[in-house]
């Protein structure tokens, strides 16, 4: 072999070899690039996860807010509830009223009310309201029919 077709030879060997040197160097950036892109993805991963705990707290804040407004709510139902069973109640015996027999409404001229039966007896023995004192007689009382609740709303806004 001569020279020339030892140096074409070793030429084309060069070049092959240049040739995949180039194509690992292309892999290697292409790794490069997918590791950087990679780490940007995991990087916008955990800012995404940062700003989810942050909405989780915030809606944590936001449920315990809104628990604490409807216990509150709440609390303000029930004492109405309990003012409006208050209302309803005979104020002799601290009964509830009823619309039939012996324990209906019934008030006195000065517009108080009482169980029926109630204020008959009292009145068998004195002769006066047992919540304003004024003057009272049988005469006086008056059965009130109405629906299961008595209530205003000045009573109820105080």
């Amino acid at each position: 072999m001569d020279r020339k077709a030892i140096s074409k030879m070793l030429k084309k060997d060069l070049i092959r070899e240049l040739q995949k040197e180039k194509k690992r160097a292309r892999r290697m950036e292409n790794l490069i690039q997918a590791r950087v892109h990679r780490d940007g993805l995991r990087k916008q991963v955990h800012e995404e996860m940062n700003k989810t705990e942050e909405l989780r707290q915030k809606i944590a804040i936001q449920d315990m807010t809104i628990r604490t407004s409807v216990d509150t709510e709440k609390r303000k139902l029930t004492e109405i509830l309990d003012k409006i069973s208050e209302i309803n109640k005979c104020f002799i015996c601290r009964c509830n009223y009823g619309n039939e027999g012996v324990h209906r409404r019934a008030s006195l001229k000065c517009g108080h009310l009482f169980g029926e039966t109630c204020i008959y007896n009292h009145l068998k023995t004195n002769q006066n309201c047992p919540f304003c004192s004024l003057p009272a007689t049988y005469i006086d009382i008056r059965v009130i029919i109405a629906d299961k609740y008595l209530c205003t709303a000045d009573y109820l806004s105080s």
